[in-house]
């Protein structure tokens, strides 16, 4: 699947501007949240990702579809590896 991402730059961009923050903090600026981790209206646990079910004679195409879904909700980065893991100091773990 490595070919599938295009850039070999973490979607946590500006995760530096985080780290001296603490969780809860009210000092009169607001955390900024990394794209990756937001969540929209559209992004329910019973929200129809792509059209097709798979089953035993359509992986390619239900590969690429959801390929393309999670890409376009830009969150492919949690399945492909490019991802990476919140440190145990990072405000974003909680």
């Amino acid at each position: 699947m490595s070919d599938v991402s295009d850039t070999k730059k973490s979607p946590r961009l500006d995760i530096n501007a985080f780290r001296d923050r603490k969780a809860g903090d009210c000092s009169g600026q607001s955390m900024e949240v990394p794209p990756v981790y937001r969540l929209a209206s559209s992004d329910s646990t019973g929200a129809q990702v792509i059209g097709c079910a798979l089953n035993g004679d359509n992986y390619l195409t239900w590969s690429r579809a959801m390929l393309i879904a999670l890409r376009a909700r830009n969150k492919l980065a949690f399945i492909d590896g490019t991802l990476e893991k919140p440190g145990d100091d990072d405000p974003l773990r909680e």
